[in-house]
């Protein structure tokens, strides 16, 4: 699927770190499965500073709105960690998230990786296979249980 809206991806900036927190949690709130942890625990969804300013978070913007964003961590060198993806519930199933997870995967072929790994949840496992991630065992964390998925580079 191609993206049906206008977008654009650049390197998220650390003065839009509040905008990025509350599409992050939106965008959680939106899987039934999450919300009542989420209400509960709504700190969860901060994202380190120094994560934006090592530019490792990336926002795709359409017509100068924030409506994604994908997040890495360095895991095992040089390998990375997709750390979170998520989009504006509004903008779902447009391929937003899949280009942002194309843009992630070829920063991190130029960067010298050998794998991204990442911990799904149980409803985006199918999205992260169609991407070309394979399920590696699972992982309990906070309030449910992951998949942990790899995919080769």
């Amino acid at each position: 699927m191609t993206t049906t809206l206008p977008l654009s991806i650049r390197r998220a900036r650390p003065d839009e770190r509040r905008t990025l927190e509350d599409l992050q949690h939106r965008a959680s709130l939106a899987n039934p499965a999450d919300r009542a942890f989420l209400l509960a625990n709504p700190d969860i969804s901060q994202i380190p500073p120094e994560q934006i300013e090592q530019g490792l978070v990336f926002v795709a913007e359409s017509d100068g709105m924030v409506v994604g964003l994908i997040a890495l961590t360095r895991h095992d060198a040089p390998d990375m960690e997709l750390e979170g993806l998520f989009v504006e519930p509004s903008c779902w199933r447009q391929g937003i998230g899949r280009t942002l997870v194309s843009h992630a995967v070829d920063l991190c072929r130029a960067q010298g990786a050998r794998k991204i790994i990442l911990f799904a949840n149980t409803h985006a496992v199918e999205f992260y296979r169609a991407l070309n991630f394979e399920p590696t065992g699972s992982i309990v964390v906070e309030h449910n249980t992951a998949v942990a998925m790899v995919r080769k580079l």
